[in-house]
């Protein structure tokens, strides 16, 4: 057996987004006036946020954009590790001895909305670039707000350390 080591990549991206996130819902469908599936508006909501959170932080600063010829930054088209921390507001009925958020909602949830209006918003060419993930669910704190963290980081520069 081959011991993986962890070798430092560039970071490519990065993204705080705050408040609650909400998580990704299975499609719900209505048959008036005709059959057809729909998102809850909360979630098309939350990812037309980050969304735009998304656009806005991979834009070139305004006072930048006389000094280069484009105003935003082309698309990531490479091998991307993922991570994404969670942080969840603490339920008053959960005691303080528990120190991880193992119920509902499952981190899997969580990041699809999230993923989704990366690709939306131009940062990254398509989902499936995503090779490696690395997705904690943290109860918020004092140092740590409801929200969440996003980085996307090179895969490229890892080669065949793995």
């Amino acid at each position: 057996m081959t011991s993986r080591r962890r070798v430092d990549s560039t970071l490519l991206f990065s993204l705080t987004i705050p408040g609650l996130v909400q998580p990704k819902q299975s499609v719900r469908v209505t048959s008036k006036p005709f059959p057809h599936g729909f998102q809850p508006a909360k979630v098309k909501n939350y990812e037309a946020y980050v969304r735009v959170l998304a656009a806005e932080s991979w834009r070139v600063p305004s006072s930048k954009i006389r000094e280069v010829d484009w105003y935003r930054k082309s698309h990531i088209d490479q091998p991307v590790s993922l991570r994404i921390v969670i942080y969840l507001p603490r339920p008053k009925s959960r005691a303080k001895r528990h120190q991880y958020p193992d119920r509902r909602p499952d981190w899997l949830n969580l990041v699809k909305p999230i993923e989704d209006s990366i690709v939306k918003a131009g940062v990254l060419c398509d989902d499936g670039r995503v090779v490696h993930a690395d997705v904690w669910k943290l109860y918020a704190d004092e140092t740590h707000p409801a929200g969440v963290e996003v980085e996307l980081h090179s895969m490229q520069d890892l080669g065949r350390a793995l």
